[in-house]
């Protein structure tokens, strides 16, 4: 989908319909946050001025589509091809997402959540042990259409949309599987989406 696609959808808050969103908050906080992600804004940096000697009218990574940092794969650092990947295909996950929410496609929405943090994981690194492992449980649930961490990575919290009537269930199970793995008791945090912030006009 071209970038430009955004401008023309009609934006409200998200309806979930028989589904609802859910954190899971790990309880864990790494202290790799801060530094690795200045490694990473360095890495994508690096790998946009690669990109530059073969393509001298790159300004940035979302100048750069996927079929061209795939011919260039041989010109740039293997670690720093994989952060350009991530950032790259995040941008289209992103744009696809926000399609899937207009159309109320929550099956695809869920499938790009899932495939977002496998590349936050394997491209990007910047998640943990806890976080891919309620990731992995939940993919084993039929209920939870997709799950994927959020925020600065390294711990924090899940966002997972999961059928409502079995919610409950949901952090019952991934409760007693989390602390048996990790002796570290999760915290869920039921949350709805609401309309976003407006000008308002004095009457």
């Amino acid at each position: 989908m071209d970038p430009q696609e955004i401008d023309n959808i009609e934006l409200k808050y998200l309806e979930l319909k028989d589904y609802q969103l859910l954190l899971l908050n790990t309880n864990v906080a790494h202290s790799l946050a801060d530094s690795e992600y200045n490694t990473r804004r360095l890495e994508c940096e690096s790998g946009v001025k690669a990109i530059q000697n073969i393509l001298p009218g790159v300004t940035s990574l979302r100048d750069v589509t996927l079929e061209n940092l795939s011919y260039l794969k041989n010109e740039i650092d293997p670690t720093v091809f994989k952060r350009c990947l991530h950032v790259i295909s995040e941008n289209q996950r992103t744009l696809a997402a926000s399609k899937a929410m207009k159309n109320q496609d929550f099956k695809l929405l869920g499938k790009l959540m899932y495939a977002s943090h496998k590349s936050l994981t394997s491209d990007y690194n910047v998640s943990c042990t806890e976080l891919d492992f309620l990731v992995d449980q939940s993919k084993k649930l039929d209920y939870v259409l997709g799950s994927r961490m959020m925020g600065g990575g390294f711990g924090g919290c899940t966002i997972s949309i999961v059928e409502k009537s079995r919610v409950q269930e949901y952090i019952e199970r991934l409760s007693v599987d989390y602390l048996d793995k990790f002796t570290i008791d999760l915290t869920p945090l039921e949350i709805s989406i609401e309309d976003g912030a407006k000008v308002c006009s004095k009457k």
